[in-house]
């Protein structure tokens, strides 16, 4: 009988052993789905980040060109502007070249 009760208390200390390591798995698997939550937080965060930047991105190109465009319009009023003060120069000068006609 004597064996048959350290065999049976060898069968339980290898149960209790095996429960062990069952709970430590069970614990590190825990662990595991924890971080593995973190990181698919920290992807889900750089994703949004990495959208965020594409959409300022598209809006400063879209500024980008509204501002070519307006520096264009601006280059040609400014274009504009000087023909008239070379016309005004020119009636100017035609003036008074007139006038000095008219003294004589």
């Amino acid at each position: 009988m004597d064996g048959q009760t350290q065999a049976a208390k060898q069968v339980q200390g290898t149960f209790a052993d095996f429960r062990m390591l069952a709970e430590q798995t069970k614990e590190s698997v825990s662990s595991m789905e924890e971080l593995v939550e973190k990181m698919h937080q920290c992807d889900r965060t750089v994703v949004c980040a990495v959208e965020r930047i594409q959409n300022i991105s598209a809006n400063t190109a879209g500024f980008t060109e509204q501002v070519a465009e307006s520096i264009e319009e601006q280059v040609k009023g400014i274009a504009k502007v000087a023909m008239c003060i070379e016309n005004l120069s020119e009636v100017s000068q035609e003036m008074k070249q007139e006038m000095t006609k008219f003294k004589i």
